[in-house]
């Protein structure tokens, strides 16, 4: 029969876009660089930039092994390739799992600092007048409401907060979700060295998570 002409030839090389060099997204300048990041906050962080340093070790370790079977006179392209293989296989594991300890580790801590900006106020910090406090707020507009309890956070007024956030909130009209809220708020506010931890801890994780993938 006639089938018509023969395919053309394939290119035999099995080697495709070869990486050069480490993506940039493996440097450990990329958790250096967030904001906030500085001497306070660094320990935090540590085994973030240690993890990144892992991955981008490994990718040359790999880049360095292909290389260097391309120069094995006993092995064929496909050798080369099978033997590499096997190498950057091992060290993935190995990375992958570095990776993983870092995450869990990151993520515990940014749980225990989320925990600490969210425990409740004070209560022995309370103005004698807490009453007053709650029923002035009780008789506002909602608006109103949280205009005077975010007015009360920036300035960091603790005593008539505390009235407002560490008693029932159907005392002052607050919804159990404002006051967790509120409470959150003015926490972060009153220790801002904590909240910038958090911040750092949370961008260095995903920025790890999305290198590591």
């Amino acid at each position: 029969l006639n089938v018509g002409p023969r395919p053309a030839g394939r290119n035999p090389s099995l080697r495709r876009d070869e990486l050069g060099r480490p993506s940039v997204t493996l440097q450990p300048g990329n958790v250096e660089a967030i904001e906030g990041y500085d001497e306070d906050s660094k320990g935090y962080v540590e085994d973030a930039l240690t993890t990144f340093n892992t991955m981008h070790s490994a990718v040359e370790q790999i880049i360095a092994a292909r290389e260097a079977s391309k120069t094995n006179p006993t092995w064929n392209e496909a050798e080369q390739c099978i033997q590499v293989s096997l190498l950057a296989d091992r060290v993935t594991t190995a990375t992958a799992k570095a990776i993983d300890n870092t995450l869990a580790a990151l993520q515990k801590r940014i749980a225990h600092v989320e925990g600490e900006l969210r425990k409740p106020m004070d209560g022995t910090l309370v103005t004698p007048v807490a009453v007053e406090v709650r029923q002035y707020a009780r008789e506002l507009s909602m608006p109103k409401r949280n205009e005077l309890v975010m007015g009360l956070i920036e300035k960091g007024d603790a005593k008539t907060l505390g009235a407002l956030l560490t008693a029932p909130g159907f005392l002052s009209g607050l919804s159990d979700a404002q006051i967790t809220a509120y409470t959150e708020m003015h926490n972060r506010k009153a220790q801002p060295l904590l909240s910038k931890r958090l911040a750092v801890m949370k961008a260095a994780h995903q920025k790890l998570a999305d290198a590591g993938s």
